[in-house]
């Protein structure tokens, strides 16, 4: 360190002074300056020794305080931003050691945050073998700069209680385009997963429901679109389940113009929450042959909320051909004028 250094690049030289020879007794120190064009400086100053321990040399660095400071901010607003976020967010380097991690891990794990910051993700309590396997997968994309796509993980609370995660990994690169790490972030999906969990097993049985009923069930949803349907549908109408599976009703190959007009009509009714009734209407099978059916509508319900609607068609053709026989042999008997005495042919 030159005389050049210490009395033409800086204000307080004698300060420098104290410093640069404090140094020099203790093996390193540091001072706050200020530079000839008016900015501040943080000086460090560290000894160079020979073989035998004698002082050589002292070699100094300056730092920029303004830059130094916007760092600092710069990481300040990042953590704040970290601590605010209701998101789990770590940070990681290339060997997978927690740099960083906000408060939300705590919360969601039951973790200290001294139990996981500053280990290598192997070593956490809270991941799981599976998790683990996860990442060990990721790594190699996160290594050439990919970023990892959402994804569940599961996880272990501190009181044993299965934690569910939706997660993304993005790689962290240096001025250079080098990977240096990875952003974690996640979102406690475990309530979520949960529910939707019950409603697959609700479902499920009521798909069982459905299918254990001989007649023609078939279920849309709000939109209008065909959402589950038994046997009997395809056995009614000769059309298979996937050509009438996510299909609008509207497009039904099985209602004819005037059988789609009777259902929209008691849809209507059932949307407006007015009392709803079993109508006859036609329909036509994939063969082609027309057939009449006793049409009803309700409301499929879940968990308070109106889900959907069920469709109910009974054949009826046989017995509408069976009150049509019966009308006109009672209109021949009364036009007859002939009385007619029907008996049982079984007796004698």
């Amino acid at each position: 360190m030159g005389e050049v250094l210490l009395e033409d690049l800086y204000e307080e030289r004698d300060e420098i002074r104290e410093t640069f020879e404090e140094a020099k007794r203790t093996g390193f120190a540091s001072c706050e300056t200020t530079l000839k064009n008016g900015k501040r400086a943080i000086l460090n100053f560290t000894p160079v020794r020979d073989e035998n321990g004698n002082i050589i040399n002292v070699i100094g660095t300056a730092q920029d305080i303004v830059g130094l400071k916007e760092l600092r901010n710069s990481k300040v607003q990042m953590e704040t931003i970290m601590e605010n976020a209701p998101v789990l967010i770590s940070v990681h380097d290339r060997e997978n050691r927690w740099l960083m991690a906000n408060t939300m891990w705590e919360k969601v794990t039951g973790f200290k945050a001294e139990e996981f910051k500053g280990k290598i993700t192997e070593d956490i309590p809270f991941v799981t073998s599976e998790t683990l396997k996860v990442l060990r997968m990721d790594r190699e994309k996160l290594s050439e700069g990919e970023e990892v796509e959402r994804f569940d993980l599961p996880y272990r609370s501190k009181g044993g209680r299965k934690i569910i995660v939706s997660a993304m990994e993005t790689p962290l690169k240096d001025s250079e385009g080098n990977v240096t790490g990875s952003v974690f972030a996640a979102q406690d999906v475990t309530e979520l997963r949960r529910r939707e969990e019950e409603l697959e097993r609700e479902r499920e049985r009521s798909s069982a429901l459905i299918e254990s009923i001989p007649d023609f069930q078939l279920m849309i949803d709000m939109n209008g679109l065909s959402s589950e349907l038994n046997t009997g549908v395809c056995d009614l109408t000769g059309y298979s389940r996937e050509e009438l599976l996510k299909k609008r009703i509207e497009e039904a190959p099985f209602f004819t113009e005037e059988g789609l007009k009777v259902f929209k009509k008691l849809l209507d009714r059932l949307k407006g929450e007015e009392e709803t009734y079993a109508v006859d209407m036609d329909f036509v099978k994939k063969d082609g042959t027309h057939r009449i059916g006793s049409l009803a509508l309700t409301n499929v319900v879940a968990g308070g909320r109106t889900e959907g609607h069920m469709i109910t068609i009974r054949d009826i053709t046989e017995l509408k051909e069976r009150e049509g026989e019966l009308k006109r042999i009672s209109a021949m008997v009364k036009n007859s004028g002939t009385p007619m005495i029907l008996s049982d042919p079984t007796s004698r």
